[in-house]
């Protein structure tokens, strides 16, 4: 069983940091060049696609997580309770800031180009916070 929660915490990790890479790289640059009523349309049936997604993906991480911390817990030294710590708070920041990138609301380019702000903000969140994933299993491990 821990072996399957391991495959589903990196694989939703990997969804959901891939997922806002395509969103900050090509979706929304994209979107803030189309005409405005197109780029509403196109935005309003990615929200209706991508925000269940989100949901899901969001759960799946924490609840994968909290499992593969109570396994941990008993060999967690200070530093490792500190940065497990630091990746909730980035891991919770990260859905945070997705969930804004890509809330419902009616939009006007202006409102995109804050769109893209947000998301990058997640994007560099969930890179920070996958980073420090490796770096806790390091001290896991050695």
């Amino acid at each position: 069983m821990p072996l399957i929660m391991r495959w589903l915490h990196i694989g939703a990790a990997i969804i959901s940091v891939g997922g806002l890479f395509l969103l900050v790289s090509v979706i929304l640059p994209s979107l803030r060049a189309a005409d405005p009523e197109q780029a509403t349309l196109l935005l309003r049936d990615a929200h209706r696609r991508l925000w269940p997604a989100l949901w899901i993906v969001g759960a799946v991480l924490l609840l994968s997580g909290f499992y593969a911390a109570a396994l941990v817990r008993p060999l967690m030294t200070p530093t490792y309770h500190l940065l497990l710590g630091i990746k909730l708070l980035l891991s919770l920041a990260f859905l945070g800031a997705a969930l804004v990138a890509i809330r419902p609301a009616p939009d006007v380019p202006e409102r995109l180009t804050r769109r893209l702000d947000w998301a990058r903000l997640a994007l560099l969140l969930g890179v920070a916070t996958v980073l420090l994933s490796s770096y806790l299993c390091q001290l896991r491990i050695g």
